[in-house]
């Protein structure tokens, strides 16, 4: 079981290093296509045995691949593993080991990364994201949906860092190893396990897009600004 006191030290520490790299990134660089990177931190399970947010959180972790369409849309495909902490069970302390696949689109309220030519370009921005994916868990296998929220910061030309927490909607109600003990008849959204990760990610830039398609993209907006100023 992940404790605590230590999730908030490590958290602390990324914060004040954001505020230290915010500065550092303050120009921009050039842009690439893709984007490859790992991550970890924390995950539990939300479901008959655990109602309350971040309570035995235990450890996960995985990778990631990204192909950027633009500085506000990009599609993620990812693999995630480690355990979800469950809770008590049969007076034991119980956690799922699972493994996942998915593919998400991320979609960043600021144009992150964008050149100095472009709209509204910024080196950190607020991003959520949303997907479907496969999950393997204690012998089983079932779909889950994956969404939430997260912020990214550009620490150099071609690195970046960020943090995120999500929600993976499990289609099964046997992940937590309870499975609807008092055969209440309840809904979609609450008759299915789900899985919560929250993580911290480094990752890298490639793929450089060419000077050409930079300069058409800055002629062509300024060329827009121009038409729309006439």
């Amino acid at each position: 079981m992940v404790n605590k006191l230590g999730i908030l030290k490590y958290i602390t520490l990324f914060v004040c290093i954001l505020l230290y790299v915010n500065d550092v990134a303050a120009q921009m660089y050039n842009k690439y296509y893709m984007e490859i990177g790992g991550f970890g931190g924390g995950s539990f399970t939300l479901g008959d045995v655990n109602n309350k947010p971040f309570t035995n959180m235990a450890p996960s972790f995985g990778g990631f691949i990204k192909y950027k369409f633009n500085g506000h849309w990009e599609l993620k495909l990812e693999g995630a593993g480690g355990s979800s902490g469950i809770g008590i069970v049969n007076n034991e302390y119980q956690s799922a080991g699972f493994g996942s696949a998915s593919a998400i689109a991320e979609f960043n309220f600021y144009n992150f990364g964008g050149g100095i030519y472009e709209q509204s370009p910024s080196n950190v921005t607020p991003y959520i994201f949303w997907g479907l994916g496969m999950v393997v868990f204690n012998g089983g296998a079932t779909m889950q949906m994956p969404f939430g929220l997260g912020v990214k910061f550009k620490i150099g030309r071609r690195f970046n860092i960020g943090a995120y927490w999500s929600m993976q909607k499990l289609m099964t109600d046997k992940f937590d190893k309870v499975n609807n003990p008092f055969n209440l008849n309840k809904g979609f959204w609450v008759n299915s396990d789900w899985n919560s990760t929250t993580a911290i990610y480094l990752s890298f830039d490639f793929w450089r897009i060419c000077a050409k398609c930079q300069n058409y993209s800055f002629y062509r907006s300024r060329n827009a600004k121009n038409q729309y100023r006439q």
